[in-house]
């Protein structure tokens, strides 16, 4: 039996591997983790070899499987609560991770340059900007009206605050030993940083996570979609932070 299973439920470059790495230094290292995403999800696992030591590629007895779902919509996150595909396990919670959307946005475009396929895959308009704004929505009212068996997580105050981590952690994996060492990790799945790759492996509190905007202050999609009232109000209400502090 499972003892863990968690799905992670972000945007697109919203830092979803680094929660997922600083989520696997807390495995049982006897029991050992798997991770897994929507695209390849149930018949193949994203192997790290940090992490996944070959003979741990059962499913069905691991202490901990993991999940990613990436730019779905909330309802999808409903269906698959009421709807629930996972071996059995002692803990089951859905984590809900929105990063800021200046840092964010920027964090797209800047992945977009890479071009072909990965150009369409981490595009930014109005709908992707508007499904942000949902999950944004989201933890905003879990904030406020927490639920078991989902944690909602604000990737700026988890970057950025030990005892936040500390926390969540208590609500995602309980009667686990506490380790704060994977936040340190860059991990390689969906190329590690959209500005950096994984250069900063090891030292991510170097990276200038919480200052990409100021790239793209002056590019006109960047400003228009991030300029947007709804989108303003909710950056101010769950991250502190004023559009006219941040190029708008």
């Amino acid at each position: 039996m499972i003892d863990y299973q968690i799905n992670v439920w972000a945007m697109r470059r919203s830092g979803i591997h680094a929660i997922t790495s600083w989520l696997r230094t807390m495995a049982n290292p006897l029991r050992g983790s798997v991770l897994a995403n929507d695209q390849v999800w149930p018949w193949q696992f994203l192997k790290d070899p940090v992490f996944d030591p070959p003979h741990l590629y059962d499913a069905n007895n691991v202490g901990m499987h993991m999940m990613t779902w990436e730019d779905q919509t909330v309802d999808q996150l409903t269906k698959w609560r009421l709807l629930r595909w996972a071996p059995e396990a002692r803990f089951n919670v859905d984590v809900v991770l929105v990063r800021d959307p200046f840092n964010w946005a920027a964090s797209r475009l800047e992945a977009m340059k890479c071009g072909g396929h990965w150009a369409q895959v981490v595009k930014l308009d109005e709908d992707i900007m508007a499904r942000w704004w949902e999950w944004a929505s989201m933890v905003e009212y879990l904030m406020d009206n927490p639920r078991h068996g989902v944690v909602p997580i604000v990737f700026n105050e988890w970057f950025t605050n030990s005892r936040y981590r500390e926390e969540r952690a208590r609500w995602i994996v309980p009667g686990l030993q506490y380790r704060d060492g994977g936040v340190h990790r860059v991990s390689h799945h969906g190329g590690g940083s959209s500005f950096n790759g994984t250069e900063y492996d090891g030292n991510t509190k170097a990276m200038k996570v919480l200052d990409r905007w100021q790239r793209f202050r002056n590019n006109t999609t960047w400003k228009r979609l991030c300029g947007q009232e709804e989108v303003r109000r909710i950056a101010h209400r769950l991250f502190g932070m004023k559009a006219e502090d941040h190029g708008n």
